[in-house]
This record gives structure tokens, C-alpha cells and sequence, in this order.
């Protein structure tokens, strides 16, 4: 059964939905990185500490660990040896670390 609601409650609930939906009503945030304000940006909790971002991008180049050769932000699980942080074998093989291999073997090959 489908209630008709009185045109009173339905205006209401239409101010209600465009008061929640407009920009006006999220606060503005800054991003940490650029400093852009912006009504979506999302926050990251990290170690007890917050960061507030307006985007990925953003989110990436301030907190993604760098490789230690190459200085390339490591967006996916990269690798670690000795407490640094590499994006690939071969940039382990060239700060001296020789017993790291990717999954697929490059035979020494790979360019620097």
C-alpha cells in the first residue's frame, strides 16, 4: 500500500534533500598537499595522525614511501631490504642489495 504524503510534508522533505545535497552544507576542507579547499575531500588516518586531501594524487605524494635508486613514489607493494624502500629488484640490485628478484626474472637486463 503507497501512503500519499500532504504537499506540506513533501516540500518540507524537498528543502530537506536539497539542503543536505548542496555544497553549502559539507564544510570545506584544504588538502594537506595543494591547498585546494574542497566540499569532498577525504581524510586518511594514518598512526594516529589525520591528512586531509582532495584527491589520490595528492594522497600519493605526500605519503607514498619513494624508492631509494629511482626516488619514484611506490604505489603498489614494492620492496623492502636494509630499511630502504625500493619499486623493483633491479633498482635494489643498483643501490648493492643482490639478493632481491621480482617475479618475473629480468636476467640482469632490465635498463637502470
Amino acid at each position: 500500500m503507497t501512503r500519499k504524503l500532504s504537499k506540506a510534508h513533501s516540500m518540507h522533505a524537498a528543502a530537506t534533500a536539497q539542503r543536505l545535497h548542496s555544497r553549502r552544507a559539507m564544510p570545506l576542507k584544504n588538502c594537506e598537499c595543494c591547498g585546494n579547499s574542497y566540499d569532498k575531500a577525504f581524510e586518511l588516518k594514518i598512526g594516529g595522525t589525520t591528512h586531509v586531501f582532495d584527491s589520490f594524487q595528492c594522497a600519493i605524494h605526500v605519503l607514498a614511501p619513494r624508492c631509494y635508486h629511482c626516488k619514484v613514489p611506490i604505489i603498489g607493494h614494492g620492496m623492502e631490504a636494509r630499511g630502504q624502500y625500493f619499486c623493483c629488484a633491479h633498482c635494489a640490485r643498483q643501490a648493492g642489495i643482490k639478493d632481491m628478484s621480482d617475479r618475473a626474472p629480468d636476467r640482469g637486463v632490465a635498463p637502470p
